[in-house]
């Protein structure tokens, strides 16, 4: 596998139908190391194929909820690179579901494993040559539907390239040239995936260094996420879900919340070692998928500039065990009205 250093040029790229900035804003679920290094094909290479972030049940609940079932509102990237501005690029997104008669379950690469995509997309013209990077906002007129309680992937369909010399790649956090962007425990689970199409015929794979792909999914609802703090940065990367206990300092665990429209209103943080079977209905268009048995809650933190985000532990002990599933509340305290994020875990 070849690996890229990164443009140091990024403009903002947004296709298809315009979102409401209002609505929208900042609603973003994607993995995100505090470093990153390195831009990817995979394995891919110069061939044409599916790079794939993996989102597990077990670590994700109620990604988009509405109260009835998750909805997609838009894909992202932060970023894609193209080594050749001049050629146009273009790619497909792809959600997935995935086979769980296979054993270790994996992306459904069959039609029918496809809950949604987007139509064919295009990097924007240029009369220069060169690389640049793109921070992609695809837009889409017709939300995707996706599960609130199954595993999936969110995908980008590539095509041929003269790689290196061109070609669409994403950036990537990844455990790679002696260094590792997420901290994650080496019993980490390897989320990313990979496709490649060839002639002599098609091979799934995890690409290396248990990397995430910097790409996912906007979404109307409010987002948590879980990070490992080390280095005085949080990092959202792979490093929240599986925080590294045996790492010296001690890492720490914060908590970033997106509320895009929701500034001023109360987060609170909780955590549970138990979910509900299925989300439990609260207000209409949003649920609970914490058991609150034996639950316990963190300092509320008020909404700022669309979010909130704090250290909730300095130093993890290094005895923890188990699973924690983390859920937020955002409450109107005019009206009242209470509102969930997705839930999400950390596995120590």
């Amino acid at each position: 596998m070849r690996t890229l250093s990164l443009s140091a040029a990024a403009v903002l790229l947004t296709l298809g139908s315009v979102l409401s900035a209002q609505v929208f804003t900042r609603n973003n679920l994607f993995f995100e190391p505090a470093t990153i290094r390195y831009t990817s094909r995979g394995n891919v290479g110069k061939n044409s194929g599916e790079l794939m972030q993996g989102f597990y049940s077990e670590y994700w609940r109620g990604i988009g909820d509405n109260g009835t079932t998750g909805k997609v509102a838009a894909f992202i990237a932060r970023n894609f690179q193209d080594q050749n501005k001049k050629t146009q690029e273009t790619f497909t997104w792809v959600i997935r579901k995935f086979d769980t008669t296979k054993t270790p379950k994996q992306p459904d690469m069959t039609t029918a494993g496809v809950i949604g995509k987007s139509g064919a997309l295009k990097t924007p013209p240029s009369a220069t040559t060169g690389l640049v990077s793109y921070r992609v906002t695809s837009a889409l007129a017709t939300p995707i539907s996706i599960p609130v309680d199954k595993d999936f992937t969110v995908g980008v369909q590539i095509g041929k390239a003269n790689w290196t010399a061109d070609g669409l790649s994403c950036w990537i956090g990844a455990n790679l040239g002696g260094g590792d962007d997420n901290r994650a425990a080496s019993t980490a689970l390897d989320m990313a995936w990979q496709y490649i199409i060839t002639t002599a015929g098609n091979t799934l794979s995890h690409p290396s260094g248990k990397r995430i792909w910097r790409m996912g999914v906007q979404v109307k609802n409010d987002v948590l996420k879980v990070g490992n703090v080390f280095g005085g940065k949080n990092n959202y990367g792979s490093g929240g879900i599986f925080p590294d206990l045996a790492a010296s300092p001690a890492q720490g665990l914060a908590f970033r919340v997106t509320a895009g429209n929701k500034v001023g209103e109360i987060a609170l943080v909780m955590g549970s070692t138990k979910l509900l079977p299925v989300g439990a209905p609260l207000f209409p268009g949003t649920r609970l998928f914490l058991n609150l048995a034996g639950s316990f809650f963190f300092a509320p933190r008020i909404v700022i500039q669309g979010m909130a985000e704090f250290v909730a532990v300095p130093a993890l002990p290094k005895t923890l065990k188990g699973v924690v599933y983390w859920q937020a509340a955002l409450i109107n305290t005019r009206t009242f009205k209470i509102a969930m994020t997705n839930a999400t875990a950390s596995s120590f």
